[in-house]
């Protein structure tokens, strides 16, 4: 995270953005209605990780001001599971963010225990 959004007062969330990189489904219909329609844009910042590029149907959600695309890249980035369990949490540590949002049910391991986790569970 940049100096001037710390300084800026924002609330900064980590979100697994996974579901962002494959077309339109339930949970990432749910994940970018959430990240389009929600209250106070202007005191959130989003940082969506994903260990690849983020599929068309979310282009108009990642041009927001307030969302802010993280790649993976290198080795790791190409196989998912191991990003997720060892990559997404170094990347993490080195950020710093107020919310944890984990939008496919799980957590990455080592999460900062003193920051809050939002979970979304989707089940239709």
């Amino acid at each position: 995270m940049s100096a001037a959004l710390r300084r800026s007062g924002k609330i900064h969330v980590a979100l697994d953005g996974r579901p962002l990189t494959a077309p339109l489904s339930g949970v990432s219909r749910v994940i970018s209605r959430i990240l389009k329609y929600f209250p106070e844009p202007d005191r959130f910042h989003f940082e969506v990780y994903a260990s690849r590029a983020w599929h068309p149907d979310f282009a108009e959600i990642l041009r927001m001001p307030n969302v802010q695309w993280i790649q993976g890249e290198g080795w790791s980035a190409r196989r998912a599971g191991l990003w997720f369990n060892a990559t997404l949490p170094l990347n993490l540590r080195r950020h710093r963010y107020d919310v944890f949002w984990g939008s496919q049910q799980v957590i990455p391991p080592g999460l900062n225990r003193h920051v809050p986790v939002v979970l979304t569970y989707y089940d239709l």
